[in-house]
């Protein structure tokens, strides 16, 4: 029970602590804000275990000894990773989303395909992804041209593996 309670305290612990550096400051790499958020969080929560008692109320939310601080580690690491995928798809609009969106706004009467099509642009599908891209250090402009930085070869090379782990071929 400690492990649940321990990995869930600090996991919405760092969520809260999220919460209120987005409120005061968006930062421009959110990504790599929210992994130093989270396991700073986590890393700091480990340190201050001994300055809890280790009896009582306190029994049921600290890991005792380091098999079970692994467990909670690791419970943790699956939260915020899972966090972080719903949050990057949360950042930006998929291209399903603002269909369903423009769709939704259109109701009850519904939306002519002719009108989603026009609404459709590189301005809405497009260029928020190259922004992303180029405000995370995936790419750089080389003048007309985007070109993958080191860490986007890396970030790709993830993909392609996984990809054909799965045997996905490679499609978007």
């Amino acid at each position: 029970m400690n492990i649940l309670l321990s990995g869930l305290s600090l996991f919405f612990l760092a969520f809260g602590i999220h919460l209120v550096i987005w409120k005061v400051h968006l930062p421009h790499h959110q990504s790599s804000a929210l992994l130093w958020t989270f396991f700073g969080t986590f890393f700091l929560g480990v340190i201050c275990i001994p300055l809890f008692p280790q009896d009582g109320l306190w029994a049921w939310f600290l890991p005792h000894g380091l098999l079970e601080l692994i467990h909670v580690f690791l419970m943790f690491l699956s939260l915020t990773l899972a966090y972080l995928i719903t949050y990057s798809a949360l950042e930006a609009d998929s291209p399903s989303l603002v269909i369903i969106r423009m769709i939704a706004e259109a109701m009850p009467t519904g939306l002519a395909k002719q009108d989603l099509e026009k609404r459709l642009t590189d301005d809405i599908l497009i260029l928020p992804r190259i922004k992303d891209l180029l405000r995370d250090n995936l790419v750089v402009a080389n003048g007309e041209r985007l070109q993958l930085t080191p860490q986007g070869r890396s970030f790709i090379k993830l993909f392609v593996i996984v990809r054909t782990l799965l045997k996905a071929g490679k499609g978007g």
